[in-house]
């Protein structure tokens, strides 16, 4: 089994979703319902490329990336002078 992970446009949206179920867990249960649906849904249609065991993992495994990437960049000493840069070029302005 090969995992398709980053396959199609949505691949940006669970990475997004994943950072901000850190912040804000009940947005995990409903994103992972929603996939369950989304998966049972687009696996029972016929002509149209349906949905894959490896595209639901990818799926989450993208989700998963997301929350680890949100918790490194919270996790960052915002007492060091290129990371207060940074912040504030981004509009933090700490």
């Amino acid at each position: 089994m090969k995992v398709e992970v980053f396959d199609d446009k949505f691949s940006l949206g669970h990475l997004v979703i994943g950072a901000l179920a850190l912040h804000y867990p009940y947005i995990a249960p409903f994103f992972i319902l929603y996939e369950i649906i989304e998966f049972g849904y687009k696996r029972k249609k016929k002509g149209r490329r349906g949905e894959t065991i490896e595209h639901f993992i990818g799926d989450l495994i993208e989700f998963l990336i997301g929350i680890g990437f949100g918790f490194i960049v919270t996790q960052l000493p915002t007492n060091l002078p290129f990371v207060k840069d940074l912040l504030r070029w981004i509009g933090y302005g700490i």
